[in-house]
Formats: structure tokens, sequence, C-alpha cells
């Protein structure tokens, strides 16, 4: 993980280079063009809606499961169809949302970027 000015933020990624940008919703239009494909997507919020209308359901369908964050990013990077994780970067103000273990998401760039005020 990593801290980053939109300098070096920028650099970072073309460095690396890094095709798409998955990024919290905070930071809207902010990082417009650093990527091929910049998408402000919040994976926690993703699960906890999933998870809060799965358990309001009075027959859920089997094999309806609970989601976790990481496994809503990694939804979101299939739907994009997104093949290899080393060309993505997460981005976030808050090192607690970059969130994505296991070996799926194995290789995605964690970047934490705080904007100017």
């Amino acid at each position: 993980m990593q801290y980053f000015t939109k300098a070096g933020l920028e650099k970072y990624i073309q460095d690396n280079n890094i095709t798409h940008i998955v990024a919290e919703p905070t930071f809207d239009n902010q990082l417009f063009g650093m990527a091929k494909e910049v998408i402000y997507f919040s994976a926690d919020e993703f699960s906890k809606k999933h998870n809060d209308e799965l358990g309001r359901k009075k027959n859920a369908k089997r094999g309806e499961n609970p989601i976790s964050p990481s496994q809503a990013l990694k939804s979101k990077l299939d739907e994009l169809n997104v093949e290899d994780v080393k060309t993505v970067a997460r981005i976030s103000d808050k090192s607690t949302k970059l969130g994505g273990k296991g070996k799926e998401l194995e290789g995605i760039h964690r970047l934490l970027y705080t904007p100017p005020c």
C-alpha cells in the first residue's frame, strides 16, 4: 500500500502499465483520464447492500450467499473483462477500504490518495 499525491499517482499508473482504476465514489471525476478505464465503485457498499437484500428475502434462491467486499470487487473486475489484475489499481482515501484479499486479487495495486482540499 502506498500514499500518493496526484502527480505521483499519475506517474505510478503510467510506470506500472495500469489500464483500469477502480476508485471509491468519493473521487468522482477526479481521476478521469489517468487510465484506459476509470470506474467509481465501492465494494464495501455493494457487498453490504447485496447482503442486506439477501437477508430480507424470505426464500432466497439456492446458491445465493452473502458476499465479501473482495468478492464484490472480483465480480466487478469480471464484469469489466479484466484478465490480469496486475493492470488494475484500487484507489481509496482510507486503507480500510482497499481490502481485496485472496488469490484471485493477488497482484492488484492498492493505492491511497488524498486529494488536496
